[in-house]
């Protein structure tokens, strides 16, 4: 609610389309950046490359690149006639760059939230571009390296996640053995927990079957919603 827009990332396209849809029923413009085909269908008109082509401008900047694909099919010859055809071909990409820039500024403008995987924000859509916060979801099943790709964009993290559920997936036995399979929210809990807050209410069970984990994992703390 204090920023313009914040970044949203998590490990698994799964996990960012969950967020980002509850985001959108919320209200709030999120933009998702990433493969179309890995999109549930939900989100698919939130994507980039749906609100790109469903831009006003987007029309035109498609009229520009067929004149310049039918432009280069029809290259003339001798000397003025290529002068000619460059200063044209050079004339319309030109054009086409800056409706393209316009569209992307509108696009990212306009956007509350941008929602990727944490491998996805290595996205060239991103470049150059920086963020005030950065939101990891289920940060226990993200590996570490992976979260420092969106991390170098962003002034600070905020970690959601449970280290003591699911780890991450890591299929190499050398890299586990390595080290990979520690998360770089398992050791900020272990460095830092000053900077850990415990959500206490969970509600997904009842009292009698979340008793054991709260005790065991918890130290009673957790309690069960009404």
């Amino acid at each position: 609610m204090r920023e313009p827009q914040v970044l949203v990332c998590a490990q698994s396209n799964m996990a960012v389309d969950w967020i980002s849809e509850k985001l959108v029923d919320r209200g709030i413009n999120v933009l998702r950046l990433g493969n179309p085909t890995r999109v549930n269908d939900k989100m698919l008109s939130f994507t980039y490359e749906r609100r790109f082509e469903g831009h006003p401008d987007y029309p035109q900047l498609w009229s520009i690149r067929k004149a310049i694909r039918e432009l280069r099919a029809s290259r003339g010859r001798g000397q003025g006639a290529r002068e000619k055809f460059h200063q044209k071909i050079e004339s319309l990409k030109s054009r086409a760059t800056e409706l393209e820039i316009r569209i992307n500024s509108e696009l990212f403008g306009e956007a509350r939230v941008i929602a990727c995987t944490l491998v996805g924000s290595a996205h060239r859509l991103l470049d150059g571009m920086k963020f005030t916060t950065l939101f990891i979801d289920e940060a226990a099943q993200a590996l570490e390296a992976a979260c420092w790709i969106p991390m170098r964009r962003v002034g600070r993290v905020i970690l959601a996640g449970d280290h003591c559920q699911l780890p991450p997936t890591v299929k190499s036995i050398a890299a586990l053995k390595a080290g990979l399979g520690t998360t770089l929210m398992e050791r900020l809990v272990e460095m830092h927990p000053e900077a850990v807050t415990l959500l206490k209410v969970q509600y997904r069970m009842n009292e009698d079957i979340m008793r054991f984990s709260s005790d065991y994992f918890y130290d009673g703390l957790v309690e069960p919603a009404p």
